[in-house]
């Protein structure tokens, strides 16, 4: 458990990290790539031929501008037609942790 949860601690700090350099312009491929292969990732593992998809609200101009890209490699990976993906444009995941309200979600 204490390995698990260090580890979690680390990876929540480097996502931080990169979501923090994407705001700020540095590393923007970086982050770009991060959340490209994290759709691709959902895809493969649920298989649909539709999905919602939910991501943060500052994130979703670059994900919407990386859809077409994660569709394809999708479906190259998996032999199947690019699936359908909608943006929930109402419901957002939370922003990333501020010291401003910092017992909000995130």
């Amino acid at each position: 458990d204490d390995v698990i949860n260090s580890m979690k601690d680390v990876a929540a700090k480097e996502l931080l990290t990169v979501s923090h350099h994407h705001i700020f312009g540095h590393h923007h491929e970086v982050y770009k790539k991060l959340l490209n292969d994290l759709i691709v990732q959902s895809l493969l593992r649920l298989k649909e031929p539709s999905v919602l998809l939910r991501c943060r609200k500052e994130d979703l101009h670059l994900v919407e501008s990386l859809l077409d890209s994660a569709k394809e490699e999708y479906a190259q990976k998996s032999h199947v037609y690019p699936p359908e993906i909608i943006v929930d444009k109402h419901v957002h995941l939370p922003p990333a942790p501020s010291h401003h309200n910092a017992h909000d979600p995130f």
